[in-house]
């Protein structure tokens, strides 16, 4: 007679978010200074060269707090 062994919980094939390839990472910052992050990773990833940040600024809208 051949034991099954049964896993109660624990690890399954194909569970768990998949990595990114990155390390995260965890920083304070303004509103600001947070939507300038994600607008310039945004621009660098497709390319662009530079990044103005005094045309960012004027353009740039505080959210409302709810």
């Amino acid at each position: 007679m051949t034991e099954e062994k049964t896993t109660w919980g624990g690890a399954r094939a194909g569970a768990g978010r998949k990595s990114l390839g990155g390390k995260m990472r965890s920083l304070r910052m303004t509103d600001f200074e947070y939507d300038f992050v994600r607008d310039a990773l945004k621009k660098i990833r497709a390319g662009v060269e530079t990044l103005d940040v005094a045309a960012y600024r004027t353009e740039w809208k505080a959210k409302e707090k709810d």
